[in-house]
């Protein structure tokens, strides 16, 4: 009983770990156009002159003005308060203005690679603790 109360603490870790793991964002590693970002509206990660780096749920542009979307908590809403020009936007939303010129470089999401990385990272760790566990239970003459 004992023996089976350890392994259920060991899969209850797993399962914590891999949870862990689905709020992962991987960014693509070639930069962008700040105009190329607007267009595909996805999340992306902004490097600045002063090598700050931003990420927010997307960019949009009204003229010639950049705006950043992030949520109210975020902390690029906390980081960047100054710079809020609407803090009620679409919601739990708020929109920060940019100066385009201080933009270094900018990353878009890879949503492919964000869900098959927690999921192969998730199956790694199981077949290793499933071995684990088997390792453990055979018994030796």
């Amino acid at each position: 009983m004992k023996a089976t109360q350890k392994y259920l603490r060991l899969f209850a870790r797993l399962l914590i770990f891999i949870m862990l793991f689905q709020s992962c964002n991987i960014y693509r590693s070639k930069p962008v156009s700040v105009d190329t970002a607007v267009e595909f509206n996805r999340k992306v990660k902004i490097k600045t002159n002063n090598n700050k780096v931003y990420k927010f749920n997307s960019l949009e542009r009204e003229g010639t003005d950049l705006f950043g979307i992030a949520k109210a908590n975020s902390k690029e809403a906390k980081l960047m308060a100054e710079n809020i020009v609407e803090k009620n936007y679409r919601g739990k939303f708020v929109k920060i203005g940019i100066a385009e010129n201080s933009v270094q470089e900018v990353k878009l999401k890879n949503y492919t690679m964000s869900v098959i990385t927690p999921i192969v990272v998730g199956l790694a760790v199981f077949v290793g603790l499933l071995a684990f566990i088997a390792s453990q239970l055979v018994i030796f003459p």
